[in-house]
């Protein structure tokens, strides 16, 4: 007879136990009398499943928890780069302004503007360095008795000029918004005397151009600009004999010393659906040169909802820009309006940097640069907006469709000295541009004209697009995929899950703990059927009249001093059986 044991646990032996080939058919009572076993019910379901899928059919069970759907959950994107070739191709728009917003002929009728430039040159005059140095030079530091003083090239080393400059263009820019929307036209410089000439392709366009307004800059025109019933120009060759070619007057007779300091246009090269902002994209044209502005055309396609945040049309909220110009929406007139309102809330005033222009008709008054409280509050939102922590940053993303017009710029003297004569004759017929009463016509050319080609360079264009890198159908399909090619489901395998739901219910309703399922191995050896009974005295043969074929296992485990090794030993005991396997119930 086996060496018996004291006491028979069936939690103190593991998987290979019960698979060695013993046969748990008698009842011990005393099992569990002297040891009460508490199972949770949930780690009674996960048993249950454990010992499901390491018996199932389907076989990818036992590696389902591999399989993570965090690349889906991730949302990430893929960036496609093409060059494309578009052939014709939509030609952008091109606004074009004066850098002096009001004539110097129509100060005389703005009481405030005029009371603007005496108080500036008063200014200045206090800043004017001892011993009669003109402020417009610039005395040697370690001169005897020096004092600061203003530099020729409009700054000052203490920045006391460059606070009195830009208090001055703020004064303007109130005034500008506060006037009527009559007299903001006649006051600035008008199409006819900015543009002398226009031709697109070699076709004359003097009627293709829309007039807008910028707070800084005073009347400005944008040559196809995006109108209803209008078609936008279209070109089908690159190059600047196929762009847009203008002759322009920057008409330095009439700027405002005080306002600006520079001559000039101000030009912005922007997709014609879109509001331009000279203040903030725009380049400088100068007079006495041609300048040539060759463009290249980028489009980005960017994901909205869970692959990213951006903006598109058919959003229901829209910007003033959209609403006053009908634009499409841009990030910049976005947080011009989310700023404008952050304003209007927090300082109970319009900062004329983000208001609509031309003013409407409505009763909040105009932040002045003048009020202290006005100035201390505005520079809040602004610094605000700098820093990251205002609210239109979050609420103000870039749009989902997008043109890019990526520019290179080349100039070179113009008129040229051989050119200029005949460049006369063609201004002569604009007799009050060109007075014929001119004694040195040669400085008056070079001081005002100016000529600007804007081009495209090449047909080819770049496509940026965003594409989800892992889509909702490709992770149904990968599961597919697996479902085919792992688990394999089968008639058996239904019934094998009918099973599971069964005994996961049968766990949750008795609470887990009443019954315990434990493998019965029936063995044939030698065509003999063996029994193996446990009870509190050990292991016996139900079978006397064949224990002569125990005598391997006798000998085997007769020197075996406990029963942990018997049992662990039994593997290599019953080598050769073969196996049916069953269940009994334990109390």
């Amino acid at each position: 007879m086996l060496q018996s044991c004291q006491m028979f646990n069936p939690n103190d032996y593991d998987e290979s136990f019960y698979r060695s080939g013993f046969i748990l058919n008698g009842n011990n009572n005393n099992v569990g009398s002297n040891q009460t076993v508490k199972f949770q019910q949930k780690n009674e379901i996960v048993k249950i499943w454990s010992h499901f899928a390491s018996l199932t059919t389907s076989h990818g069970i036992p590696h389902i928890d591999h399989a993570r759907g965090v690349k889906f959950l991730k949302y990430g994107v893929d960036v496609k780069f093409s060059v494309e070739q578009a052939n014709p191709m939509t030609f952008p728009a091109v606004t074009v302004c004066n850098n002096n917003p009001i004539k110097k002929s129509s100060v005389a009728g703005i009481q405030r503007l005029n009371n603007s430039i005496i108080s500036y040159n008063n200014d200045i005059e206090s800043l004017i360095c001892s011993n009669n140095i003109s402020y417009l030079s610039k005395q040697p530091v370690n001169a005897p008795n020096s004092s600061k003083c203003i530099v020729s090239s409009g700054s000052s080393e203490d920045g006391k000029q460059e606070k009195i400059d830009f208090k001055m263009r703020k004064i303007v820019q109130e005034i500008y918004y506060e006037m009527r929307s009559t007299d903001i036209y006649s006051k600035g410089h008008i199409i006819d005397d900015l543009v002398v000439d226009c031709r697109f392709s070699g076709k004359y366009c003097f009627g293709d151009f829309t007039t807008m307004y910028n707070i800084r800059y005073g009347n400005c025109y944008t040559f196809n600009a995006a109108e209803e019933g209008k078609p936008l120009k279209t070109i089908n060759y690159p190059g600047p004999n196929n762009g847009l070619s203008i002759i322009f007057n920057v008409e330095q007779d009439e700027y405002i010393g005080e306002v600006t300091q520079y001559a000039g246009l101000r030009v912005v090269v922007h997709d014609p659906k879109k509001m331009p902002f000279p203040d903030d994209e725009g380049i400088l044209v100068p007079p006495n040169a041609l300048t040539h502005i060759g463009v290249q055309l980028e489009t980005v396609s960017r994901l909205n909802e869970s692959y990213g945040k951006c903006n598109s049309n058919d959003n229901p909220i829209k910007t003033n820009y959209q609403l006053t110009y009908n634009k499409s929406y841009c990030q910049k007139g976005c947080e011009y309006t989310c700023l404008g309102k952050e304003v209007i809330d927090r300082c109970k005033c319009k900062a004329v940097k983000y208001a609509v222009f031309p003013a409407n008709e409505d009763p909040i008054r105009t932040c002045q640069s003048q009020n202290k409280s006005d100035e201390e509050c505005m520079a809040e939102v602004t610094q605000s907006s700098e820093n990251g922590s205002s609210q239109c940053n979050n609420d103000c993303p870039k749009p989902c469709q997008e043109n890019i017009y990526v520019i290179s710029i080349s100039t070179s003297m113009w008129p040229s000295e051989n050119y200029k004569a005949t460049l006369m004759k063609i201004l002569e017929k604009h007799h009050d541009i060109f007075p014929r009463e001119l004694n040195d016509s040669d400085y008056f050319i070079d001081s005002n004209y100016g000529r600007l080609v804007v081009y495209y360079s090449t047909l080819a264009y770049t496509q940026t697009s965003e594409t989800p890198s892992y889509e909702l159908k490709q992770f149904l399909s990968d599961i597919g995929g697996i479902l085919g090619l792992y688990i394999g489901f089968s008639v058996l395998t239904f019934v094998e899950f009918i099973e599971l739901i069964y005994d996961i219910c049968l766990s949750m309703f008795t609470g887990g703990c009443s019954r315990k399922k434990y493998k019965i191995f029936h063995k044939k050896f030698d065509n003999s059927s063996f029994d193996y009974n446990y009870d509190n005295n050990g292991i016996t043969n139900n079978n006397n009249n064949k224990i002569d074929n125990l005598n391997k296992v006798k000998n085997d485990t007769s020197n075996a001093t406990n029963c942990n090794k018997i049992y662990k030993n039994i593997d290599e005991i019953c080598d050769g059986f073969t196996v049916n396997i069953g269940t009994v119930d334990v109390d």
